[in-house]
């Protein structure tokens, strides 16, 4: 599948981007900067890929965006709205995650589409395109993560005899997760 690497390229840097922005910023904050990706994408859909949603669909991104903001600020009390926002260097690391996740979001689509379009016959051909996709992306993101840590933190790999069964436990969760999802 040729949108896999890209796939698996954005989810890894999302991923790395979440984490550098939790190291930095208190996690409601990061997480509500991350979840922009819902506002962001529309956006990037017009922008890069000449997809328009409706004014409908505009109007739901508009509503969930402001009242996930609207929500978080009223629980941070007296920075409310400004401490929320502040884009400084945990807020950059999580909305760059709230970007890749985005592009991700659109190159799944991209790679789902073609695979449709290349076998028509198959039956339940949606789910197997996003099957094909998943595991493909998978392996491609291990791939890429592996590289990191053997780049950044080679010392880790020691630890992998010890924590492999914790690993594959984690491993086949996400994966099921992803199919059900």
């Amino acid at each position: 599948q040729t949108c896999a690497l890209p796939i698996s390229l954005c989810q890894s840097l999302a991923n790395l981007c979440l984490v550098a922005a939790f190291a930095r910023i208190e996690f409601g904050r990061a997480v509500v900067l991350h979840k922009l990706e819902v506002a962001m994408a529309p956006f990037v859909g017009m922008l890069l890929f000449g997809e328009l949603p409706t004014a409908l669909g505009m109007c739901g991104i508009g509503l969930c965006a402001i009242g996930t903001i609207w929500l978080n600020a009223l629980a941070r009390g007296a920075q409310g709205l400004r401490g929320l926002l502040r884009i400084d260097q945990g807020g950059a690391w999580a909305l760059g995650s709230a970007w890749f996740v985005v592009l991700a979001s659109f190159f799944l689509k991209e790679g789902t589409t073609a695979f449709v379009r290349a076998n028509p016959s198959l039956p339940s051909v949606h789910f197997a395109a996003a099957m094909h996709g998943l595991v493909h992306a998978a392996w491609m993101q291990v791939a890429v993560l592996l590289l990191y840590i053997g780049a950044q933190r080679p010392h880790l790999f020691a630890l992998l005899r010890t924590h492999k069964a914790s690993m594959l436990r984690l491993g086949a969760a996400a994966a099921i997760s992803s199919i059900c999802w």
